[in-house]
């Protein structure tokens, strides 16, 4: 049976009989993941057990279909029909999901055809083992692009844009208890209702998602400091955190998720001082929000200059409010610019530098109460003599020596993070 039959076949939302299908098509009839030779897909079974599901599997707030891999004790291995889940694509297969029925033995309803979007692992399994466990992040094929789902393109191009799509995404739409949209029907004639509300629920948790990434811009907005590595696709890693649960009406606002390095993602799930660590993410996802909305919102970026005897420069400004403090030399990000770009910019107009070796080094959020300002600082080298162009004077300090100096008050953050940063 090729892909089209399987179409066919198989409605979304339709009971099956287990044993019919591998009847028809093969497969595996035991466990959660099948894989027939001869046909075009990987089934998945989630079966509910009489103590209710063993995994948190299902829809989450991230709007994507959790499912728990293969394994029942000891680690997992990505081998077998987790492999297969995870390379389903470069196999030229389809993925299709089945839920069991309740009180109906071998019967399964059908939940649609769907694509793998990534996976992540947890260290402890729902009974409280300690072992490693994969977890699928599924989206219907209808919604799922080939592209990365987080694609990050360059904030100053597409910031604003984005976030105006992910206001309008914030349209009201009733919810059911079940947490599927029930909005009006759209007119495909090849989607069933339910298909197409939760079509639309996806494309509108995406677009949200996909701004607060570019929000953050590669940084942590708790910790601050930059995603641990980059992925496959050169774009920075960080997870999406939900502050709270969905409302009852529309999808969500942008100042309910905030980006973090898996750390910090942990800490505000699972550490002591989660309390604490929740109330400084809602703080800091509504500020820069607000900051928004108002129009106050400044993107600047700043140069930690060090040389080779490890000194790093500091520059006293001039003129201005804040006249006769220290900063680290940099400005604001203008339209079309990436940061690296305005930190290059920047640092030769004001001091004749060519940087070089760029590394990012933190991200401070200040208010100044007249605008509101999300710092970038990068680590780097630099060329040439430095020229004062629009600074009093500037020093070459040890990093023990920073604390002596009267910074800008958003600068005191980066400073404080370079004298107690080891790893320099």
């Amino acid at each position: 049976m090729d892909l089209s039959h399987l179409f066919a076949y198989f409605r979304q939302g339709q009971l099956y009989v287990r044993k019919e299908i591998h009847n028809m098509l093969g497969g595996q009839e035991q466990g959660g993941i099948s894989t027939p030779r001869s046909a075009p897909c990987v089934f998945l079974f989630r079966k509910e057990r009489a103590s209710g599901y063993v995994e948190d599997d299902g829809w989450q707030l991230d709007g994507f279909y959790h499912f728990t891999g293969e394994g029942q004790s000891f680690d997992m291995e990505m081998t077998r029909g987790n492999k297969a889940v995870r390379d389903h694509r470069r196999a030229g297969k389809v993925l299709m999901l089945f839920e069991s029925v309740k009180n109906e033995a071998g019967v399964y309803r059908f939940q649609g055809f769907m694509n793998c979007v990534d996976y992540y692992h947890k260290d402890i399994d729902a009974l409280g083992n300690v072992r490693r466990i994969y977890v699928f992040r599924l989206a219907p094929i209808e919604t799922y692009s080939t592209s990365h789902l987080l694609s990050q393109s360059k904030i100053a191009t597409h910031f604003l844009d984005l976030r105006s799509l992910a206001l309008e995404a914030n349209a009201p739409l009733a919810v059911s208890k079940f947490g599927h949209y029930l909005g009006p029907a759209s007119d495909s004639l090849h989607l069933n209702y339910e298909e197409n509300q939760r079509n639309e629920y996806h494309q509108r948790v995406l677009t949200l998602t996909k701004y607060v990434i570019q929000r953050a811009n590669g940084f942590c907005e708790c910790c601050g400091y930059p995603a641990p590595f980059y992925c496959e696709n050169q774009n920075p890693y960080l997870e999406i955190h939900y502050l709270h649960g969905v409302g009852d009406y529309g999808i969500d606002k942008p100042s309910n998720l905030i980006a973090l390095c898996p750390t910090c993602h942990r800490k505000a799930h699972a550490g002591k001082d989660k309390r604490n660590i929740s109330a400084h993410l809602d703080a800091a996802a509504a500020n820069v929000e607000n900051a928004l909305d108002k129009g106050i919102l400044k993107l600047v970026t700043a140069a930690i200059i060090i040389d080779d005897t490890q000194r790093i420069l500091a520059a006293q400004r001039k003129t201005g409010d804040l006249a006769g403090y220290w900063e680290f030399p940099g400005g604001q990000v203008k339209p079309g610019e990436t940061l690296e770009q305005c930190l290059t910019r920047e640092i030769y107009e004001e001091l004749s530098l060519e940087i070089t070796d760029v590394t990012p080094f933190m991200m401070v959020d200040y208010d100044y109460g007249t605008f509101f300002m999300r710092l970038y600082s990068f680590l780097c080298k630099a060329r040439g003599t430095p020229v004062l162009r629009e600074h009093a004077q500037i020093e070459w300090l040890e990093r023990e020596d920073l604390r002596s100096l009267d910074w800008v008050p958003a600068d005191v953050t980066i400073a404080e993070g370079l004298c107690n940063d080891f790893n320099l």
